[in-house]
């Protein structure tokens, strides 16, 4: 069965609601945040090196994963 979480970016008070993807567990929501990460870097990393993504099921906090150096 499938749950929706929700993937949110955030830097200070820049917040970006990216959307809910429905997957299987929390190991997969997170490997698909990491997806996530990976591309936006590729193409921006100077923009969002300072950024972190928070992967969100329901009201509970899955993961807070800093985006980093590329």
């Amino acid at each position: 069965m499938s749950v929706g979480y929700r993937f949110v970016i955030r830097s200070g008070d820049t917040v970006e609601a990216l959307g809910v993807m429905p997957l299987a567990d929390d190991d997969e929501a997170r490997a698909f945040g990491t997806g996530v990460i990976r591309d936006l870097m590729e193409d921006a990393a100077a923009r969002y090196a300072a950024y972190t993504m928070d992967i969100i099921q329901g009201r509970r906090a899955v993961a807070s994963i800093p985006f980093g150096p590329c």
